[in-house]
């Protein structure tokens, strides 16, 4: 989980071999305060998920995490000072419960993005379950079906093809090519695996806006697999993933002269 390193974790196994479960956000905030954990830290760990079994939305937790962290961490500086009441054994043992606010959850795909955003992968789903209908009308290739087969030579996707797909843009980076013209390798994620876009000047001029994190795609271009590399595309067209252009993309591509072309 980003920015949560392994001394974090090994405390947090150690405390809890040691002292048992953690009972609630509470109860984890106030054992751990003493354990370098920041809010940075905690904040991440909201994101992906891991106090979900907590009995809590994460909205709700990220609305009051700081509160928390903040009222334990100066309990433990009341203890070390030697401020303890009789009644601090008590409060140790049963951590306030603090009232959450009623707010509604993130929708799916924010708590997707936030489980890419800490962990660099989708945990609890993947956004293209809901798309895979769009990507089906838009006729797109299963990225997992262009990688198959490449190594032995039996890909029934082979070099040189053209073809559609339909995925989640998890990563964009920009170059200047020798040229200086704009290029982007662009990493496009659908449900059977992800793959390398190569966009040059003209597509993005035209539908570079289209290749940000976490949006849907429909892409179209040129297999490029050459041997002992990863297959890639070279694209030629970029538009949004959704219904009006999964009925209309392979209209749009005979319209702009890629007719013929041999797709699969």
């Amino acid at each position: 989980v980003k920015n949560v390193g392994v001394g974090l974790i090994e405390h947090l196994v150690k405390e809890r071999e040691e002292n048992g479960k953690f009972q609630s956000f509470e109860d984890f905030c106030q054992r751990m305060s003493d354990h370098d954990l920041n809010k940075r830290m905690l904040e991440n760990l909201i994101k992906c998920g891991a106090f979900d079994s907590l009995g809590h939305r994460r909205s709700q937790l990220m609305a009051v995490y700081v509160g928390i962290l903040d009222a334990a961490s100066s309990d433990k500086k009341k203890n070390l000072e030697g401020q303890i009441d009789l009644f601090a054994d008590f409060r140790d043992e049963m951590p306030v419960r603090t009232t959450m606010p009623n707010i509604p959850e993130y929708p799916v795909r924010e708590l997707l993005s936030m489980e890419r955003e800490t962990c660099g992968l989708y945990l609890s789903g993947h956004p293209m379950e809901d798309l895979a209908p769009l990507a089906q009308k838009a006729k797109a290739t299963p990225i997992g079906k262009i990688h198959l087969g490449q190594e032995d030579g039996n890909a029934e996707v082979q070099d040189g093809d053209y073809v559609t797909i339909a995925g989640m843009v998890s990563s964009v980076k920009m170059k200047l090519t020798k040229k200086q013209t704009n290029m982007a390798y662009i990493t496009i994620e659908d449900l059977s695996g992800s793959l390398e876009i190569m966009a040059f000047e003209k597509v993005l001029v035209t539908g570079g806006s289209y290749f940000q994190v976490d949006q849907p795609v429909l892409v179209y271009g040129r297999v490029s697999a050459r041997e002992d590399e990863a297959p890639k595309i070279i694209c030629d067209m970029v538009a949004p993933l959704n219904e009006q252009w999964a009925v209309s993309f392979q209209e749009q591509i005979n319209r702009r002269g890629y007719a013929g072309r041999k797709q699969q």
